[in-house]
């Protein structure tokens, strides 16, 4: 397969994992039982929705990161690993260290605004999972002149591009070892016979779901602190793993193009018994629970996300491998939008809430006009300025 033809693809599902991103943040006033750290809570809400991002959390960060770790392998194999570095502090710290001190400042702010005349606001417990950020239950200048903004900091949506670069500096460690003790060949061929073995998902099922042991819910935790999760972290690092040792192994690309529909299909008919057996995990609505299944509930989650994983990967690959206008342009403006994208959701949600109508109605229109409005700006004032060079990674002639 053609790397031209891979690149369209995964730069395509790249795009789409990003983006579903607004569709789980604009569903979060929506969910019952409601998530009171969430700014918004509309007094309307519906259990289906949970469903909907109970699947997304399942596989739409374990295929970033799956990508990451690919992309990673190319662009060292293209470039070099110093250009590697200087592209990933160029594309990831810079834009982070931006985020965290530009854009979390006006997210907390919405936070408090959000938060005030709601008493249970800012607490919430699912079994050993204690979120406690009730310090936004506070006035606007109590908030920030007190310097509570400082000592109560979380990253937002922001937390992954943290975890990123924590995954980068853990790989670039791991690569001068192997380098040092020279290593690289038996890995790789440690690395060809797993990735060639009938039994692979099997494995990489097995492996997730143990990483997951440690963690509060019967699913992968989000990370709230600034305090790096080490089980989180080892989680996606298998993920990011596995997508770096793809772009050597091409061949377990193709079986994915040809059998993705399967994998689809069996992540479809797990997910029934997946949410099944979350219902009896931890969740609000449910104390105490049967210890005992746990280990069912995290293989079978693991089974869905992976199968998830390579369905995806396998679709994009073989549906998006011809260059098209319209998906490069949103290739392009997706890591815009998802940075971005916050502030304006949670703004119209404290506009929406005012307003008796229909779930679906505000749910399209939170979409709908946070993504117009952002490619608007992308496509104007972000594409070829620095910032669009940056997130990027292209000169703004090689956009046009």
């Amino acid at each position: 397969m053609p790397s031209s033809e891979r690149l369209n693809g995964f730069d395509a599902l790249r795009a789409f994992v990003l983006l579903l991103g607004l569709v789980i943040h604009a569903a979060m006033p929506f969910l019952e039982p409601p998530v009171q750290v969430w700014a918004v809570i509309e007094p309307v809400r519906h259990v289906g929705l949970i469903l909907v991002v109970m699947a997304i959390h399942a596989f739409r960060l374990q295929v970033f990161f799956l990508l990451s770790g690919f992309f990673a392998a190319l662009l060292i194999e293209k470039r070099g690993l110093r250009s590697f570095v200087m592209n990933r502090v160029r594309r990831i710290v810079v834009p982070f260290i931006f985020c965290v001190v530009l854009v979390v400042p006006l997210l907390q702010l919405l936070m408090v605004l959000g938060y005030q005349g709601r008493p249970e606001a800012g607490f919430m417990q699912v079994g050993s999972l204690i979120v406690d950020v009730t310090a936004y239950r506070s006035s606007v200048s109590d908030f920030f002149l007190s310097g509570a903004f400082i000592w109560n900091m979380t990253l937002f949506h922001f937390w992954f591009l943290y975890y990123l670069i924590l995954l980068l500096l853990i790989w670039l460690f791991g690569l001068g070892v192997v380098s040092v003790l020279r290593l690289r060949p038996l890995i790789m061929r440690f690395a060809g016979v797993v990735l060639a073995s009938r039994f692979l998902i099997l494995m990489l099922v097995t492996c997730s779901a143990v990483a997951m042991i440690p963690m509060h819910l019967w699913q992968v935790d989000t990370p709230f602190s600034m305090i790096p999760d080490r089980a989180v972290l080892f989680y996606y690092l298998v993920f990011f793993g596995v997508g770096y040792s793809l772009f050597a192994f091409p061949a377990r690309v193709t079986h994915m193009r040809i059998y993705w529909r399967r994998y689809l299909l069996v992540s479809l008919l797990v997910f029934p018994l997946m949410i099944f057996l979350q219902t009896l995990g931890p969740n609000p609505q449910n104390h105490p629970y049967d210890h005992r299944l746990e280990l069912p509930a995290l293989w079978v989650y693991s089974l869905f996300s992976w199968c998830m994983v390579f369905g995806l990967v396998g679709s994009f690959a073989s549906q998006f491998a011809a260059p098209r206008a319209w998906v490069r342009t949103i290739s392009d403006s997706a890591y815009w939008q998802y940075i971005a994208h916050l502030p304006v959701l949670l703004g119209l949600q404290l506009i929406l809430i005012q307003f008796h109508w229909p779930i679906l109605i505000k749910l399209f229109l939170q979409i709908a006009i946070t993504f117009s409005f952002l490619l608007v700006i992308y496509r104007w004032l972000i594409r070829g300025s620095i910032i669009g060079r940056m997130l990027n990674g292209v000169t703004a002639e090689k956009q046009t």
